[in-house]
């Protein structure tokens, strides 16, 4: 099982704003599974903690991605492909530049599912198993 970790989640998480966050990234990783985010989610996490003011965040983004053995997903030459796959989607959903290009990083790193505390992602329903905090039951069972 492999889990993305989209940029929300890793601002709750270090930020220390959502519990929940940690306790099923916890569950996760006790159970073994993968848990992967982009190095997109990466910079958009950066630029959203100094553009907030927190940049003490920054520092705390290595230390949790090796608390939870977090692989980063880079894209290659086939990465292209799978973000026009997401953009074909577009005119059903609205999403946004950054959803697109998380989402397209989550399909093309073969991820079974998204973990976000974006409403608006959320309610696009644009990954077959989105997993939004407060609200995990297609992850639940494997937990």
């Amino acid at each position: 099982m492999k889990i993305f970790v989209d940029t929300c989640i890793l601002y709750d998480i270090i930020g220390k704003q959502e519990g929940q966050v940690e306790t099923v990234l916890n569950h996760c990783k006790n159970k073994g599974f993968q848990i992967a985010t982009s190095i997109s989610t990466i910079g958009e996490f950066v630029n959203t903690a100094i553009q907030s003011g927190r940049d003490n965040l920054i520092h705390r983004l290595p230390g949790f991605l090796r608390e939870y053995c977090i692989t980063v997903v880079y894209p290659s030459h086939y990465f292209p492909e799978t973000l026009m796959t997401i953009e074909g989607m577009d005119a059903s959903y609205r999403l946004s530049d950054s959803d697109k290009l998380h989402l397209a990083f989550a399909h093309y790193g073969e991820c079974d599912f998204f973990f976000t505390s974006d409403k608006d992602l959320r309610d696009s329903n644009a990954y077959e198993n989105l997993v939004e905090i407060g609200y995990y039951g297609k992850l639940r069972k494997y937990l």
